[in-house]
């Protein structure tokens, strides 16, 4: 499995890492709109911001929609 960036693009872009004021900022911005619209109650702390979710175990049913 290859690395991100690729070698050949840092080769000809060599000053394009994220300082780790930019990671941060960019890491922030990613839990936020994480939280903003995947947020479930039921997900431990530990894995709430990993990029997949265990599947809930409770759903909201729209009654007019189940007739």
């Amino acid at each position: 499995m290859g690395l991100m960036p690729p070698k050949q693009y840092l080769l000809m872009h060599w000053r394009s890492d994220l300082s780790q004021q930019e990671t941060d900022i960019l890491l922030n911005w990613v839990k936020q709109e994480r939280s903003k619209y995947y947020a479930d109650s039921e997900v431990v702390p530990e894995f709430k911001y990993d990029a997949v979710q265990p599947i809930s175990t409770t759903f909201k049913l729209i009654m007019p929609k189940l007739n």
